[in-house]
């Protein structure tokens, strides 16, 4: 669980850092359980002393109708722990669904060989990873 909330921060402050500095304040969406969105807000509030996020927790139906309703006028600028069955609203609206992969330990395996990219549904296997 420890490995998912820090990929989690490492996927949001890369998005942090990628967003336009015009706003005072970066407004994060999440869906996330309230334990493990207070957690990301403790961890960005750490890295970045010096930037004003806000991660509020909205639920992943709301999230999904606020986006899809608001377009490119939604108060959110990065949307986390969204389930996956309210994407396709997200994707309707017009909306990139790329979503990195951060390995974060990968000094721990012998090799990661990347099986497939694009378009990838939950069944697929896209890293072979083979331990040390």
């Amino acid at each position: 669980m420890r490995k998912a909330i820090v990929a989690l921060f490492l996927i949001t402050a890369i998005l942090l850092l990628s967003i336009r500095q015009e706003r005072e304040t970066i407004i994060i969406y999440s869906s996330m359980e309230q334990f493990r969105g207070e957690e990301l807000q403790k961890q960005l509030n750490e890295q970045f002393p010096d930037l004003h996020a806000m991660v509020m927790y909205v639920p992943t139906a709301k999230a999904a109708a606020k986006i899809y309703v608001e377009k490119d006028q939604s108060d959110a600028d990065i949307i986390v722990g969204l389930e996956s069955s309210y994407m396709e609203k997200i994707k309707e609206a017009g909306y990139d669904l790329t979503t990195p992969m951060i390995i974060t330990n990968s000094d721990d395996y012998q090799e990661i060989n990347i099986l497939k990219t694009g378009n990838v549904t939950k069944q697929d296997a896209v890293l072979e990873i083979k331990e040390s």
